[in-house]
């Protein structure tokens, strides 16, 4: 990995600074700084101009616009006058930023696919009506009837008689008529008088 490159705290930049590595920055810069690495922008910095690099983070003071296809960190007693650009950003409590903030995707791969509008369905007048042939109607169905729905009967062979003795002639038992004691009537049927 390179060494990131130092404007040390004394030093004084005037003029534009680009750079394909990281770039720290104690002193002052006025123009514009372009980097394809990381930016920092230490509490003893002061910018004016355009800082446009992969991530920026400032501590010090930036007069322009900040531009990072990562990310931007506005460290506490941070001031910014100038709109912000990138996907992310984080701003410390205390930091001073009067601009306008943007978090936009910079790269194809994490720009939101643009929907295509739709181009509405054409009109389409309603079917005229033409004069249809007649058809022959088809032959009716035969309905089915009740005697249909009933299958034949089938003879089938009687069962064989067990041949045990107790099942061969089996008859109810004698009906058993109760006997009343001597001297005592019985009771007619519809008589109603007491006993």
């Amino acid at each position: 990995m390179k060494a990131a490159s130092t404007i040390g705290a004394k030093t004084v930049v005037i003029g534009s600074v680009h750079g394909d590595g990281d770039l720290e920055l104690y002193g002052r810069v006025e123009g514009d700084i372009t980097v394809e690495g990381n930016v920092l922008i230490a509490a003893t910095a002061q910018v004016k101009g355009k800082v446009t690099a992969s991530a920026i983070r400032v501590a010090g003071s930036v007069e322009g616009n900040l531009q990072a296809s990562d990310t931007v960190a506005i460290e506490p007693d941070a001031r910014v006058v100038g709109d912000l650009t990138t996907p992310r950003i984080s701003i410390a409590e205390g930091a001073i930023v009067q601009g306008m903030v943007r978090t936009e995707p910079t790269s194809k791969k994490d720009a939101p696919r643009a929907v295509e509008p739709r181009m509405p369905e054409p009109v389409r007048p309603p079917p005229v009506a033409r004069p249809v042939a007649p058809v022959a109607a088809p032959p009716p169905e035969r309905i089915p009837r009740a005697q249909d729905a009933i299958p034949p009967a089938v003879a089938v062979d009687p069962l064989p008689l067990k041949q045990d003795k107790d099942h061969r002639d089996r008859r109810p038992p004698e009906p058993r008529v109760p006997t009343l004691a001597k001297g005592t009537k019985g009771k007619k049927k519809g008589d109603k008088r007491p006993r």
